[in-house]
């Protein structure tokens, strides 16, 4: 699946801004549809305060006044 997702990144990446645009619509298209889901089903991993959350457009609800992005941080 990773792989997918690469390919597809450099294929919008080769395509250019247009290309870029729709890949990222996709992308949220489908983090929608997945929190709903999980919603859906009660996930009650969703709720949880974590230390670290991934750069999404998702709420952040843990207690760490600062969140670092540790990839690109060396």
């Amino acid at each position: 699946m990773r792989s997918l997702v690469n390919t597809s990144f450099g294929l919008a990446d080769r395509i250019g801004n247009e290309g870029l645009k729709e890949f990222e619509r996709k992308m949220k298209e489908f983090h929608t549809w997945a929190s709903d889901k999980l919603e859906e089903c009660g996930d009650s991993n969703k709720n949880k305060k974590r230390k670290y959350v991934p750069m999404t457009q998702e709420e952040y609800k843990g207690t760490v006044d600062r969140v670092f992005n540790t990839y690109t941080m060396h």
